[in-house]
């Protein structure tokens, strides 16, 4: 048979194990919470960037600063960081090679299909998280 205080001693041992896993739980939640705000926030200049380039493509726009792409591209896994600076390397030689010029000296983009698909593939490693 149990005494009262062995009961008791039970249950705070009981309390007080959920009381630690659930703080344990809910760090670890919270940490992962800021880590993809943290990723949003740095992804969202860039990602405002390429949908205003997909929908109206333009040399006279400069692209992102190399920081910005370079702090995106640390915030992912290995494989994905590996993967987003080649789809950038793409967006960068399609903006080049599809450059022309006018009889006035101006720049035009004489083909915009691979500049479009090399964004869709950027923004496939952009989603918010």
């Amino acid at each position: 048979m149990c005494s009262w205080g062995e009961f008791n001693r039970e249950k705070i041992a009981i309390l007080l194990f959920g009381l630690v896993v659930g703080r344990l739980i809910g760090h670890k939640l919270s940490i992962y919470r800021d880590k993809r705000k943290e990723f949003n926030d740095a992804v969202l200049p860039i990602k405002n960037f390429l949908i205003k380039e997909r929908a109206i493509p333009t040399p006279s726009c400069p692209i992102p600063d190399v920081t910005d792409i370079t702090l995106v591209a640390s915030m992912l896994s290995r494989k994905e960081s590996r993967l987003f600076f080649k789809s950038w390397g793409k967006y960068k030689e399609a903006r080049q090679n599809s450059k022309g010029r006018e009889k006035g000296g101006g720049v035009f983009y004489t083909d915009t299909k691979e500049i479009q698909q090399s964004i869709d593939d950027l923004l496939l490693f952009l989603k918010r998280r």
